[in-house]
């Protein structure tokens, strides 16, 4: 799975909100795709379907 650039930076401005600290986009994408597989463990039977490909856009990093 790889996020879209959209993605990474909405995450890290959630991240430097949360926590006070200002993330690169390689350590942003990291944190946010394990964050992703944690959730996706965790309501994969209960998730609507497709709900990871919205933020599976075209542009990658």
């Amino acid at each position: 799975m790889t996020l879209s650039l959209e993605a990474i930076s909405e995450f890290k401005e959630i991240y430097a909100r949360q926590f006070g600290e200002k993330l690169s986009d390689i350590e942003a994408g990291q944190k946010a795709l394990a964050t992703l597989k944690f959730f996706r463990q965790i309501y994969s039977e209960s998730a609507p379907a497709g709900w990871e490909k919205k933020y599976d856009k075209t542009k990658r990093i």
